[in-house]
């Protein structure tokens, strides 16, 4: 059966893609070149859950990465150092408390 091939391959090109994929992405990843059989199988694995659909021709696998989806949406986007950095640097405890740990 093609949908157990079909979300293997997704699993396998989702990391390098960030877990985003267009339509055209598809295309290529499940080497699909008819509209409908391509529709069918994109149908299929959103059926799944290995697939959601974001908007009119991209679609996100389960563990997608946001800032992979939106510089993929819009590509002259850029993501801000203090967005790095939350994400990398671990809060400290005191950090959100006005007057510090004491």
């Amino acid at each position: 059966m093609k949908s157990g091939r079909d979300a293997r391959l997704v699993a396998r090109f989702a990391p390098p893609q960030g877990g985003v994929f267009s339509r055209a992405d598809l295309e290529t990843c499940l080497d699909e070149r008819h509209p409908a059989a391509l529709y069918r199988r994109i149908q299929r694995l959103i059926d799944e859950g290995v697939l959601r659909r974001f908007r009119h021709g991209f679609y996100v696998a389960q563990d997608f990465e946001l800032a992979a989806l939106s510089q993929r949406l819009a590509p002259d986007s850029a993501v801000s150092f203090e967005t790095v950095l939350a994400r990398s640097v671990p809060a400290a405890p005191c950090a959100s408390r006005p007057s510090g740990c004491a």
